[in-house]
């Protein structure tokens, strides 16, 4: 019995370790610093103007998605309960052809949170080649974080405690 829990715990070990280094690599080729100027006034879906990071002086967790990719549609509703806990969200679409896909999607996936429209210049000058991708950024724009791939709602608050945000704003 001992020797199986061993084993157990060795294999999950080892499998966060993978994921982890998986994470790595990917965030490893993503925009560090500070937030690019040419995506800090962006478009909103709602036809006004968005910034990033949000206005509010908080942590702002970008959220960078496709229509069309199958795990942003699985993971945007964990930025849902993320803005019922008052943390500050917003969504950047990158990658659609017309705004009625990203308009399709966020109705779909029940999205409700600010969704800027993005361009290809800001998918290079970000670095993204993944979706989704996240990026949490600082009142002043400084990149705290950035990775790719699926997150949980427990995930996403589990890195911003990790960078040291213990509660939301």
């Amino acid at each position: 019995m001992y020797r199986r829990l061993l084993r157990l715990a060795s294999n999950i070990l080892i499998f966060m370790l993978l994921i982890l280094g998986v994470e790595w690599w990917q965030a490893s080729s993503m925009r560090s610093g500070m937030w690019p100027e040419s995506a800090r006034l962006l478009p909103s879906l709602e036809g006004t103007t968005g910034t990033l990071p949000e206005a509010g002086g908080g942590v702002t967790l970008v959220y960078v998605f496709a229509p069309w990719c199958g795990v942003c549609r699985a993971t945007a509703a964990n930025l849902n309960v993320l803005k019922e806990r008052g943390f500050q969200v917003s969504a950047l679409a990158l990658a659609y052809e017309q705004e009625a896909e990203v308009r399709a999607f966020v109705t779909s996936t029940g999205l409700s949170t600010t969704v800027l429209l993005g361009s290809e210049d800001i998918a290079r000058s970000l670095a993204v080649s993944a979706f989704p991708s996240y990026f949490i950024l600082s009142p002043t724009g400084r990149i705290l974080k950035a990775w790719s791939g699926y997150a949980t709602t427990a995930g996403l608050i589990l890195k911003m405690w990790a960078i040291g945000l213990t509660s939301p704003s």
